[in-house]
């Protein structure tokens, strides 16, 4: 089940909403047992979530779960509140306006949607990062192969020990 064709906005990369939800498919299985955590019931954030449709998307395939999308642009926040709704999911997903922290802890993963800014201070988002994470929990960034040495290195400041690239696109980290 996927968002409405006429109501979601495209993704980020501009894919229409049924590659969308099997997108979110292939990269919540390449992540070693957040789907089973999903199924279950986990908390996810989304930082960078734009107008919402991933995170809408995973709301219907994982209905036990609950998310929290962040964006720092107004306009993709209240794009998202409106499409919540009338997919059956504002039970279940929030979203808010903020930049590189956001509220709450005990998250089973984090994902970095839009990937890891490079502007501001990337080391304290990912700090930020791995005191919200459960013990066991799991940071997914959407990042391109130049970008790893990078990121491992924010990472491992910020007490993150643990990494697998699963998808050419996707780096995984942690504690």
């Amino acid at each position: 089940m996927t968002v409405a064709a006429e109501t979601a906005p495209a993704s980020p990369g501009g894919l229409p909403p049924a590659d969308l939800d099997q997108l979110a498919r292939r990269w919540i299985s390449a992540l070693q047992g957040v789907e089973r955590k999903l199924i279950r019931g986990a908390a996810m954030a989304g930082v960078g979530c734009g107008a919402g449709a991933a995170l809408i998307t995973l709301a219907l395939a994982y209905p036990r779960s609950r998310f929290l999308g962040i964006d720092d642009r107004a306009d993709a926040i209240a794009q998202a509140h409106r499409l919540a709704g009338p997919a059956g999911v504002a039970d279940r997903v929030r979203f808010e306006v903020a930049a590189a922290e956001y509220p709450g802890t005990g998250y089973d993963l984090v994902a970095h949607l839009a990937g890891l800014p490079a502007a501001g201070d990337p080391t304290a988002a990912a700090r930020h990062v791995r005191k919200s994470l459960a013990p066991d929990g799991t940071w997914a960034i959407v990042a391109a192969v130049e970008e790893e040495a990078r990121l491992r290195a924010i990472a491992t400041a910020a007490g993150f020990t643990r990494f697998r690239r699963p998808l050419s696109w996707l780096l995984e980290a942690r504690p």
